[in-house]
């Protein structure tokens, strides 16, 4: 199993789940902004872990020729410790026949020497723009431990630099589908709003949750959540996104970060993300996760100060959790099985806790914000 293909079992989570789970913390003595950000590190937890346990998930360098994935059996057991409450959920992967094209062709996505990942995604055809090239992609058949080679081509998106994000189509089939750089360096802020066209793309849902600590010690985990949303997001840009020239730091260490003060529901369609977010660290830092990988920019305390001041005064708050809200935090996170006889097994998410309704319409749920490695 490649790592294109972890990613896309991870990106099938239910939405409505994972909607249950960004309004929850872990009860467990991580740092703050670790237990603040639940979902997004359950995501970092089952890639890494896939990583460790399968080797045919190693990245290959992007000036290597493309691989062969194993011909073994897809998955093994993997030790995960989780709390107490935890359950475990699996569901079979999908035989081969059962699969649409962009779910079987994932693998092996290298364009002009660049190791692309498969949003499986497909792209509104009508911001595809000129061909750049063909090239090959490959999907196995772990049903019948068989690796099967599809004809692509790949093409640029109006505004956003093919370095970054391209679509891709299969030959012999209609529909466009996303295909994006997790590993691009961008230099500044102003790059990364740039080369992703961000000021025509990035859609902010307006869902702003607020940590507030109930107790001057951070380290005894006591706080709720806030729940904003504002008249208009388009202040967004001004307040936290003007200064362009903020250098990229993502290798800003988490005692850097300091704790997670807001986070702010976002997507970004060409890749096919959404419920990313935009998260405001009480030492200076925003960041997101967007396409996949880790990007920080110290705008500075004093900013993050002003815009959290801004979202409490001026927006509606509809709704709280935790803390004297009178709900009590609960989590689990689904562990992952073993797969036995002629049925592989992908890891999916559950949750003991019950969903609550998302928003609707111009409102949505809150923020999955971003996993930070140390």
């Amino acid at each position: 199993m490649n790592q294109n293909e972890i990613r896309r079992m991870i990106s099938q989570i239910d939405d409505e789940k994972l909607a249950a789970s960004e309004k929850m913390a872990v009860k467990t003595k991580f740092p703050m902004w670790q237990r603040a950000l639940a979902a997004a590190i359950l995501f970092a937890i089952v890639l890494v872990t896939g990583l460790l346990t399968v080797p045919n998930l190693i990245r290959p360098s992007t000036t290597s020729q493309p691989t062969t994935p194993q011909e073994s059996q897809p998955t093994t057991s993997i030790n995960q410790i989780t709390p107490e409450t935890t359950t475990q959920a699996t569901r079979p992967i999908p035989r081969w026949e059962e699969q649409a094209v962009h779910e079987k062709f994932t693998g092996d996505a290298f364009i002009d020497g660049i190791q692309y990942q498969c949003a499986v995604q497909e792209i509104d055809a009508s911001v595809v723009k000129e061909k750049l090239g063909d090239f090959v992609l490959t999907g196995y058949d772990y049903y019948a431990s068989q690796q099967h080679a599809i004809n692509a081509s790949w093409y640029a998106l109006d505004g956003i630099d093919p370095a970054c994000v391209v679509a891709v189509q299969y030959a012999d089939y209609e529909g466009f589908y996303s295909f994006y750089n997790a590993d691009y360096p961008f230099e500044t802020l102003g790059d990364l709003i740039d080369k992703l066209d961000l000021k025509n793309r990035l859609v902010f849902n307006n869902s702003f949750q607020h940590t507030v600590w109930l107790d001057e010690d951070k380290e005894n985990y006591w706080f709720r959540w806030d729940y904003y949303r504002l008249p208009d997001t388009a202040i967004i840009w001004d307040r936290l996104l003007s200064e362009r020239d903020v250098p990229n730091s993502s290798d800003t260490s988490n005692k850097e970060l300091g704790w997670e003060m807001m986070s702010i529901s976002i997507d970004y369609p060409p890749s096919g993300q959404s419920n990313i977010g935009l998260t405001l660290f009480e030492n200076g830092y925003l960041a997101t996760n967007i396409l996949g990988t880790l990007k920080v920019f110290k705008i500075g305390n004093e900013r993050i100060t002003a815009f959290i001041d801004y979202v409490t005064a001026n927006g509606d708050l509809y709704d709280s959790m935790g803390g004297d809200s009178g709900t009590p935090f609960e989590t689990t996170i689904a562990s992952t099985a073993i797969a036995s006889g002629d049925d592989p097994l992908e890891t999916v998410t559950e949750h003991t806790s019950e969903a609550y309704s998302p928003v609707t319409e111009s409102t949505t749920t809150p923020a999955t914000t971003v996993s930070v490695s140390g």
